[in-house]
């Protein structure tokens, strides 16, 4: 009865037991002389300890169930036939983490698992290519093509004679398809849109220094080289500001000072 949070076969299930019989008293347990707990009731409540950590670890389990939608049966084993073979083996490895992380985070912890598995066997497939001198992603498809028929052609002669005999008379199984990984996707002549190389920005257009128009009222003075300080730090823009505002720049860290 899930709907209760209970189940017809629960974790530990005789945990209850050890303790079904166990009765306790008030004053029971305790000599009256040395005012202490006697043995027998140290027993019992060694046993009441070990039937409490049961029940936790019990809650525990129930709570990973519940938390991670294992009751979803259906959802979770078609969820597991759209994985390949590989990644199955590694989410079932990956299943204990689960005990110590919500639904969200494993979802998460599963999905980069599944990614980084993926990049790895792209990676090394990328790696065979370029020993086999292949420079771009459809000649790799090609040459996988041609990888399987070569292979295919390998097999002996009449091995497949033997295994239609050998399995004549039972019933035969049919073909698991294989759903294609994603390491195919991302060697794949047309990468998924969430990898494709960006094009370039384009480089903004240089704006044109727009030339300072002369006050009315200050007569432009040019700057002499020879009696202004740290003439070489300035822009051109700068020196022409300093000659029509008549600003002659101090030493570095100065700012500016008006001139005469």
């Amino acid at each position: 009865m899930p709907g209760r949070l209970e189940f017809e076969t629960e974790y530990a299930n005789e945990a209850e037991e050890s303790v079904q019989l166990m009765s306790f008293d008030p004053g029971d347990g305790i000599n009256p002389l040395t005012k202490q707990m006697e043995p027998e009731m140290e027993l019992k409540m060694t046993v009441m300890n070990i039937y409490n950590m049961r029940l936790t670890q019990r809650a525990e389990r129930k709570k990973v169930i519940f938390e991670h939608n294992l009751l979803e049966y259906r959802k979770n084993a078609a969820l597991d036939k759209k994985r390949t073979k590989e990644e199955r083996e590694l989410l079932n490895r990956a299943k204990p983490f689960a005990r110590m992380m919500n639904h969200d985070d494993f979802e998460e912890f599963c999905k980069g698992l599944i990614d980084e598995h993926n990049l790895r066997q792209a990676v090394a497939q990328l790696q065979d290519w370029r020993q086999m001198k292949i420079g771009d992603l459809k000649s790799g498809e090609k040459y996988e093509l041609d990888k399987v028929q070569r292979a295919a052609k390998a097999q002996p002669m009449g091995s497949m004679d033997r295994d239609r005999f050998a399995t004549n008379g039972r019933s035969k199984a049919p073909p698991v398809i294989e759903t294609p990984s994603g390491a195919a996707i991302l060697v794949a002549p047309e990468l998924p849109p969430d990898i494709q190389p960006q094009p370039p920005a384009q480089a903004q257009p240089k704006r044109e220094p727009q030339p300072i128009a002369p006050l009315s009222t200050i007569t432009p003075l040019p700057l002499n080289p020879a009696q202004t300080a740290d003439i070489q730090l300035l822009t051109p823009e700068e020196i022409d500001l300093c000659e029509k505002t008549r600003l002659n720049p101090k030493p570095q860290g100065g700012g500016v000072e008006r001139g005469g």
